[in-house]
């Protein structure tokens, strides 16, 4: 295999790849909004559209003032609220992309 200043060709291959795939990456979750996932604010769930008729309905009852999303859907603790919220990005993700 080649060599240029210390550096093989398949080298400076796997680097492009790892650069692509994480440029790909970043640029998908600033497009879906992911951070805003890791947030405990309602508008959120309806970053994807399928979720616009329960926060409509969650805006409309009396306990809106009082409890959010996360509030009854996801654990208390830190570690549980984000390994659930992971757990569930990644489903809804597939689910929506294949």
């Amino acid at each position: 295999m080649r060599r240029y200043a210390g550096v093989t060709i398949f080298g400076m291959l796997l680097a492009v790849l790892i650069g692509v795939f994480l440029g790909i990456s970043a640029w998908t979750f600033d497009f879906a909004e992911g951070a805003s996932y890791m947030s405990s604010r309602p508008e959120a769930c309806v970053n994807c559209h399928i979720m616009r008729d329960q926060f409509d309905a969650w805006q409309k009852m009396p306990h809106h003032a009082n409890a959010t999303c996360n509030d009854c859907h996801v654990p208390h603790d830190t570690i549980g609220k984000y390994l659930t919220k992971m757990a569930h990005g990644y489903r809804h993700s597939k689910a929506f992309t294949f």
